[in-house]
């Protein structure tokens, strides 16, 4: 929280070009350039300094605990050329029982279209294992026969 006014410490300006008494240095992608090795260039450098009281309180505390629980899944897929059905159900045994169900699908379609659906729902679901819906379609472009 800022607590008092601006107070301009130091206030400097300057401009010229190649006749003119002011003399630079810049790098620029590693390379080194100064106003000796530069023809017919001009510049403008403005610089003001100043300073403020403020009344900063800043903290981040994040404390994570890990725990493992047992998992019990079932999954399968069916797949085929143009599709992939894949299923599953399972229980994570936590503190809370979290029992899921989901599937995802994704087609191979005509001219290189690719759709994709994906559901997955949870019993108490929590930061890390939530009930979700995805989709996506997509498309192939190939630039030449090989």
């Amino acid at each position: 929280m800022l607590s008092g006014d601006r107070r301009v410490v130091a206030d400097a300006a300057a401009e010229g070009g190649v006749n003119q008494n002011i003399a630079f240095v810049s790098a620029v992608n590693n390379e080194i350039f100064s106003t000796p090795t530069l023809e017919n260039f001009y510049t403008q450098i403005y610089l003001k300094i100043f300073e403020q009281d403020v009344n900063l309180a800043n903290s981040t505390k994040l404390t994570e605990e890990t725990s493992y629980y047992p998992h019990v899944s079932f999954s399968g897929n069916l797949t085929d050329y143009c599709n992939v059905l894949r299923y599953y159900t399972g229980i994570i045994f936590a503190k809370e029982l979290k029992p899921y169900i989901g599937l995802d699908y994704t087609k191979k379609a005509r001219h290189n279209w690719n759709y994709q659906a994906l559901a997955i729902g949870y019993i108490n679901p929590d930061r890390e294992y939530y009930s979700h819906l995805a989709s996506s379609i997509s498309k192939t472009f190939t630039w030449n026969k090989r």
